[in-house]
This record gives structure tokens, sequence and C-alpha cells, in this order.
């Protein structure tokens, strides 16, 4: 019988750490952290690709009306990273990023431009 109650203490020993880490984690997840994706593209112009150049890019999110920018960042692309119009970049960057287009962007963090919650941004 002891040897059961021990045995049970170690699996409920296990269960409170496995809770403990995942408490652990999601409260670091909900700290101001960068949240960001990659965008991949591919440049035309008349029906075929443009060649290697450099170009500077502007990415921004819409609100779901389509009619107030929620996010707003400009990129300057170097050639290096385009190829035959191809390109890919990461998008997201933290508040007061110089990437960040000014009066344009209402500074939000990127976790309040994906948390869908319904709020409206002026």
């Amino acid at each position: 019988m002891s040897k059961l109650y021990v045995g049970c203490k170690r699996h409920y020993m296990a269960l409170l750490v496995v809770i403990g880490l995942i408490m652990s984690s999601v409260a670091l997840a909900s700290e101001e952290s960068p949240v960001t994706f990659t965008f991949q593209g591919r440049l035309m112009m008349g029906g075929l690709p443009i060649p290697d150049t450099a170009a500077t890019f502007k990415f921004q999110i819409l609100d779901n009306a389509a009619n107030c920018i929620i996010y707003s960042e400009q990129q300057a692309v170097d050639s290096s990273v385009i190829n035959s119009g191809i390109f890919s970049t990461q998008i997201g960057s933290v508040m007061g990023d110089p990437k960040r287009v000014v009066g344009e962007d209402p500074n939000l963090s990127m976790a309040e431009v994906f948390a869908n919650d319904g709020v409206a941004y002026a």
C-alpha cells in the first residue's frame, strides 16, 4: 500500500512541475516582446520579375474596416535580399524603433495589433 502511495505522490509532484512550467511560460509570453512574422513576395512589372535591386517597402496593417492604420513600418531592403524579384523580410519591430512610421503608426505593440479584441484605434 505504501508503494502505491509513493507512486501517486511522484505523479502528483510531476504534475505540479508541469503546471508550474506552463504557468511560467504563459507569464513570459504575456510580457512585451517583439512579435514578428516573415513576409515574402515577388516584385513584377509587365509580367516580368523586377531585376535585383535595392528597394524601400512600406508595410501597413489596417483595422477590420480597413480605414485605420494600426501598424506602419518602412524598411530598406538591399539588392542581396531581392533575387529575380523574390524577396523575404521580417515584419515587426518594438515601439519606438526607427522603422516605425511616425505620424501614421499609433505606436501599438505587435501583441496589441494582433489581439483582435475589437478595440477601435484612432
